[in-house]
């Protein structure tokens, strides 16, 4: 099966190259092409190429065999084309793509602690190019799940449409501001592998209480941790992707602060393998967090821990298990 994904990687990537080179275009906006394309929709960049060119170009996607494939290998596909499409672009590091390993974890994690219902409604706070929220999709498939997403790039947020529709999936977009969105509430969950830099803006701590004092930006992820649980229902989870310096940053007496008001529980801090990141910069841990309400508790004690190397089954194993008895100890599992 893996020999049927690289060919259809392959495919698409020497057609991305070809229209790249023939319009003059930057990897990602010609991805954004070929994605209109495969929908069968019209894209007015298209006009620039001649008649017998567009019916080429019509002709390698269907013979890439792509729509032959499965839902988990469409999404393989897609992640290694926008993944390879960020390195030639060499786009900054809040483009890209989480890891299908940590997505995976993401969904473990979700499938153990929160509540199951007849249907839950997810909220993808900086959705980027959808990759993590179909990630966990495939995780909990046999669960009906409503999803929106949010981001302030328009690049992403129509990256993000062309994988909804690729994949056959019916995400709810929003290219807006999740920080100052008014329409983002009520969710059972909500995931985000979140930007790390400085809010463009003042934000007032009447507003919100991570806010640090006026005339100094706050960091946006910071913000976007607040924003998470304000838009859950009582009793809801957030499962963010943070760095794993978070509390040890200038700003974080602030965070620090907040995580022990009533407003939120912190139940677990859970780091990855050192080698899933390319450097120590880049290395990113999950904050647990739940919003106050419905038959919840505050976790005692909160978790910390971190996921063995994915090479370590034994050590897998034991994290599993270790989890599990913490969850139906804190009465968390479901």
């Amino acid at each position: 099966m893996f020999e049927q994904i690289e060919n259809t990687v392959n495919s698409l990537k020497s057609l991305q190259k070809t229209i790249e080179t023939r319009l003059d275009l930057s990897a990602i906006d010609t991805l954004i092409v070929i994605f209109s394309q495969m929908l069968g929709q019209d894209d007015e960049t298209l006009q620039l190429l001649d008649a017998q060119e567009r019916q080429t170009l019509v002709k390698e996607i269907t013979h890439s065999g792509f729509e032959q494939l499965n839902g988990q290998d469409k999404r393989q596909v897609l992640q290694f084309l926008i993944v390879g499409t960020m390195l030639r672009d060499e786009l900054q590091a809040n483009y890209q793509i989480t890891p299908d390993s940590i997505g995976m974890w993401v969904g473990f994690f979700i499938q153990e602690l929160v509540q199951k219902s007849k249907q839950q409604h997810l909220l993808d706070i900086g959705i980027g190019s959808g990759n993590l929220v179909a990630t966990i999709q495939q995780v909990l498939e046999n669960e009906t799940t409503q999803i929106v997403g949010v981001d302030n790039d328009d690049t992403l947020i129509t990256l993000a449409s062309g994988m909804s529709a690729l994949l056959d999936q019916k995400w709810q977009l929003k290219y807006e501001d999740v920080v100052t969105a008014t329409d983002v509430h009520d969710f059972d969950i909500v995931v985000g592998d979140l930007p790390v830099g400085f809010y463009p803006q003042s934000v007032s701590s009447d507003d919100f209480q991570v806010a640090v004092a006026s005339g100094t930006l706050t960091y946006s992820h910071h913000l976007m941790i607040e924003k998470a649980i304000k838009s859950l229902k009582p009793g809801g989870w957030t499962f963010l992707l943070v760095p794993t310096n978070l509390f040890e940053s200038d700003q974080a007496s602030e965070l620090l602060k907040w995580l022990q008001t009533d407003n939120v529980w912190f139940q677990a801090f859970i780091q990855f393998a050192d080698k899933l990141f390319a450097n120590t910069s880049s290395q990113k841990a999950l904050l647990v967090l739940q919003k106050p309400g419905a038959l919840g508790q505050q976790a005692h004690p909160a978790l910390l821990a971190k996921v063995p190397e994915l090479t370590d089954r034994s050590g897998n194993a034991r994290f599993i298990t270790e989890f599990k008895s913490w969850a139906q100890t804190n009465q968390q599992s479901q």
